[in-house]
């Protein structure tokens, strides 16, 4: 199977729900942003405690998505980037 398909494969799983802690650090998985979006808000993933390695510009979609996430620990790509301020201002602000 090629890395897209099987990258596609994992959207949706079933399986994913079980999982506690995710980091897509590294590697492709985390250089495709729109898969990253699609993966995380299409996929069973609500009970993770821990996700590490995502863009800072999924922030706000995270804390607004329904239902919730259950994460106690969130550790963005590049933290302590401008991105990263500016996202947590924008959500800060509402």
């Amino acid at each position: 199977m090629k890395t897209r398909e099987a990258k596609e494969a994992l959207v949706g799983a079933p399986g994913l729900a079980t999982l506690r802690e995710l980091d897509v650090r590294g590697g492709d998985l985390a250089h495709d942003g729109d898969w990253l979006a699609r993966f995380l808000f299409e996929s069973p993933l609500r009970r993770l405690r821990e996700l590490d390695g995502v863009y800072p510009e999924l922030f706000p979609r995270l804390l607004e998505s329904a239902p919730p996430w259950s994460l106690e620990r969130l550790h963005f790509a590049g933290a302590g980037s401008p991105d990263l301020v500016a996202a947590v201002a924008d959500v800060t602000k509402q």
